[in-house]
């Protein structure tokens, strides 16, 4: 949450409820990337590439879904 936060900018806060939806998907990005990560354990012919590829997209597809969160204080950065 702490890079997050940084992204958001030290002046800004995030909405009560963006915060604990955030912190559930993080949580639940974690255990899907622990799980293919003992997948890969178990089965090593896996491509470690695809897969990293696959747990990033699925962090980044998981975060910009989170309901109010690219509306939540944020300004326009695009200067």
């Amino acid at each position: 949450m702490s890079r997050i936060v940084e992204i958001e900018g030290p002046d800004e806060k995030l909405d009560p409820d963006v915060e604990r939806n955030l912190r559930m998907v993080v949580h639940g990005w974690l255990a899907f990337t622990f799980e293919l990560c003992r997948q890969r354990i178990i089965d090593p012919s896996t491509d470690a590439g695809q897969l990293a590829d696959a747990c990033a997209h699925a962090l980044l597809d998981a975060v910009s879904r989170v309901p109010a969160f690219h509306h939540a204080g944020r300004r326009d950065r695009a200067r």
